[in-house]
Order: structure tokens, then C-alpha cells, then sequence
């Protein structure tokens, strides 16, 4: 049995959230001012044993709401990585650019990995298709998120079905996604904030490696 789980709860399904709107929000004044807030980043820092990176992201946060250039810049890192696919530094957040859909069911090649996290979303009464594709790592990091604060009179077993969950559709490959950006982008606020994402899916991994 796990202690503390439900501190432990909360502190996952805020670090899921905040995962989920970096990559999909547009890094605007609006956003990167809420991404300003010094408790944030003091919590990962101390949750991810990686205050230095931590602290990084907050100073590139700062200098960027102080520097309209570097705002700009920011706003262009952001829409050339993950959003224009024709651009020369296009790094798909999408899971299926990166799972080969054979590996999940290969009695069907019609059903796409799409379709098929499509399926698991509705059956939480969940529908993704008004905000963006079902394979964004954003959307599946919300519902990772909307999976740890469901209730469940078995919290061992909602731990099980997440980490069902983040084994298929997270671990085979968010770490490629973030050595891509780690990899490709010029200093910014996405590459370290990459690294942080890193640390974080390796602390689930030891988290459910706990579990039978």
C-alpha cells in the first residue's frame, strides 16, 4: 500500500495538467503569466529532484513576459514545433507518429490508435474531439489526469488501470517525443521544460513498477 496516496494524487494530477497545457496553449502574456508563479515551480523542482532545470524554466518564463522579442520568439518555438506540420522543426505531439498501430491490435488495421483511445475516453463519458486529436500528448496527459482523481472504492486498482493506461499509451513514447525536443530546439523554455517531463514519467515509471 502506497502512503499518502492522496497527496500523492494531487501532486500528479497537477503535474498531468500542467504537462497537458504547455503543449497545446498558445504561450501568450495570458499564460505565461500563470506560468510565472514561483510556487510552481519550487513544487516541481522539489517533486522532480531537479530544482536547477526547475529554475531554468522559470527564468525563461520571466525574462520572456519582461521582453517582447523573447515573448515573440517563444510564441514562434511554440507554433513551429508543435503545431505547423510542414515546418523544419516540426516535432509531432502525437502518439501515433511514433507507436506503430500494429503493436496494440493487429487483428484490425482499421482501427486507429485515434479511435481506439477515442473508445477509452467515451467510456469515462469523455469527449476530446472539440479541443484536438485524441493522440495529442496533451489529451492523453488530461485524461491521465482525469483518471487519477476519479474516485474508486479500490484506489490499488485505479492505480493498476493507470498504469495500463501509461504503460500503452504514454511510455512507448513520450520519451522519444521529448529527446526530440531535447535534441532539436534551440535553447528555450520547451527544452528544459522537456527534461522536466522526462523526470516526471521516469518517477511513474518506478511508481508503478511499485505495483503488482
Amino acid at each position: 500500500m502506497i502512503d499518502n496516496l492522496d497527496v500523492l494524487s494531487l501532486e500528479r494530477k497537477t503535474i498531468y495538467n500542467i504537462i497537458s497545457d504547455i503543449f497545446i496553449l498558445n504561450p501568450d502574456r495570458e499564460f505565461c503569466s500563470k506560468l510565472s508563479n514561483l510556487e510552481l515551480w519550487n513544487f516541481l523542482g522539489e517533486y522532480l529532484e531537479d530544482k536547477d532545470i526547475s529554475e531554468k524554466c522559470m527564468k525563461y518564463i520571466t525574462f520572456a513576459l519582461e521582453d517582447e522579442r523573447e515573448m515573440s520568439r517563444l510564441n514562434q518555438i511554440f507554433e513551429m514545433s508543435f503545431v505547423i506540420p510542414v515546418a523544419n522543426y516540426f516535432i509531432p505531439p502525437f502518439a501515433s507518429a511514433y507507436i506503430s498501430y500494429k503493436e496494440f491490435r493487429s487483428n484490425n488495421e482499421f482501427y486507429s490508435l485515434p479511435e481506439e483511445l477515442n473508445t477509452i475516453y467515451a467510456n469515462y463519458g469523455i469527449d476530446f474531439s472539440s479541443i484536438h486529436r485524441s493522440d495529442h500528448i496533451s489529451i492523453i496527459c488530461a485524461f491521465m489526469s482525469i483518471l487519477i482523481a476519479s474516485e474508486s472504492k479500490n484506489k490499488d486498482s485505479t492505480l493498476l488501470y493507470e498504469k495500463n493506461f501509461f504503460n500503452r499509451f504514454i511510455l512507448s513514447w513520450a520519451f522519444v517525443f521529448f529527446k526530440e525536443i531535447s535534441t532539436k530546439l534551440e535553447e528555450s523554455f520547451y527544452k528544459h521544460f522537456a527534461l522536466l517531463c522526462k523526470r516526471f514519467f521516469e518517477k511513474e515509471q518506478v511508481l508503478f513498477s511499485s505495483l503488482s
